[in-house]
């Protein structure tokens, strides 16, 4: 789990990397935004998959603390 708290976060980028040799990008990784750091207590505010080079975005992020989990 990654925790971000941002006054002016305009966006996120987040890399998924192979935990045994970061030189491996994961491909097609679901990871989920919550604002809540009770995940099954909270709501997802985004879901998001990651591309071929291990790499998920999303843009217009609201001021606050985040929690991304995969």
């Amino acid at each position: 789990m990654m925790v971000m708290e941002e006054e002016n976060l305009k966006s996120l980028q987040v890399t998924v990397l192979d935990a045994e040799d970061e030189q491996i990008a994961i491909e097609d990784a679901e990871l989920h935004i919550y604002n809540d750091p009770a995940a099954e207590k909270g709501h997802i505010d985004v879901k998001l998959r990651t591309d071929a080079s291990g790499q998920a975005s999303f843009a217009y992020m609201p001021a606050g603390r985040f929690y991304v989990v995969g």
